[in-house]
């Protein structure tokens, strides 16, 4: 078994004038991606210092991008959570998208290799904990790695399916979402064999997890020093967006959608903004800027 290790700090939450994006079916949905599940009781779980303990505000630069960095980009692939039907994962995208940026940042690969984890192995198992189709949080994704499953499959035996137990979007009623063996990680032979359970597989684990913030400094410093941050913020602002810098007004407070931060610039006006990526596609985004106040709210 293959396992990729590494240390999490990255949760925060944006404030109003730096939220993103849920498309326009999804707004008229009565729900929210922001939703804490009864075994989720580890919010944070972590010994070591945070970055900013030890990167100073004059070692950061202006703009970082680990999209590009001398030229390399150390991103994995977009994701889109609408295919193949709509489930609101949000918080499992900007999670595990994290996660396999940080593994590819860890093993200095550049372009050259890269880490992709099953989300579908979190919406099977992982209901309890981190959540499902009708939301969840990415603090419960990584509580769910780390103190529940112990790990989580590549997605390379674990596809996509946008459908966990409770949803009946698409084909979701007809295929089998439980966590069994082959769910979790599995191939079919050829035609006409049935699929099997592979039980020596690659996964990656977490190492600790928890909060950074409530000061820019600080989540620039985690960004800069180990890696992208999923973040939650609010969606209306990049329903509709068509290049630039997203400026709001900030009275929508309400939190509904989940991305993660992959760095920050400023522009020629002077104003400062944070890099992020959301997982409806390359269609809907691609590392679209979202404008950062000074002021944050946080995760509670």
């Amino acid at each position: 078994m293959v396992a990729r290790h590494v240390s999490l700090f990255p949760l925060c939450l944006l404030s109003s004038l730096s939220r993103a994006a849920i498309a326009a079916d999804d707004l008229s949905r009565p729900r929210t991606f922001r939703k804490k599940m009864p075994g989720h009781t580890k919010l944070q779980d972590h010994s070591s210092p945070l970055p900013h303990t030890y990167v100073g505000a004059d070692e950061l630069p202006a703009a970082f991008n680990w999209r590009d960095v001398d030229g390399v980009s150390y991103v994995t692939k977009s994701l889109n959570q609408h295919l193949p039907q709509y489930c609101g994962s949000c918080w499992a995208h900007a999670a595990l998208s994290v996660l396999g940026d940080r593994i590819k940042i860890a093993q200095k690969a550049g372009a050259k290799s890269e880490i992709n984890l099953s989300i579908q192995h979190v919406l099977n198992c992982g209901k309890g904990v981190a959540g499902s189709c009708y939301g969840g949080l990415s603090s419960g994704t990584f509580d769910f790695i780390k103190n529940h499953a112990g790990h989580v499959a590549y997605d390379t035996c674990g596809s996509y399916l946008g459908c966990s137990s409770d949803s009946d979007e698409g084909f979701c009623s007809h295929v089998d979402t439980t966590c069994r063996e082959e769910n979790i990680c599995r191939t079919c032979e050829t035609f006409g064999k049935e699929c099997v359970e592979i039980d020596f597989y690659p996964n990656a684990t977490v190492a600790e997890y928890g909060k950074v913030g409530p000061d820019v400094t600080q989540i620039k410093a985690e960004i800069f020093a180990r890696g992208p941050v999923a973040a939650a913020i609010n969606g209306h602002a990049i329903h509709d967006y068509r290049g630039g810098v997203i400026l709001e007004s900030g009275e929508d407070k309400t939190l509904t959608h989940a991305i993660s931060i992959v760095g920050w610039g400023k522009g020629s006006d002077g104003v400062e903004y944070w890099i992020v990526r959301n997982s409806w596609g390359q269609v809907s985004m691609r590392g679209r800027r979202l404008q950062s106040p000074r002021i944050f709210i946080f995760a509670r």
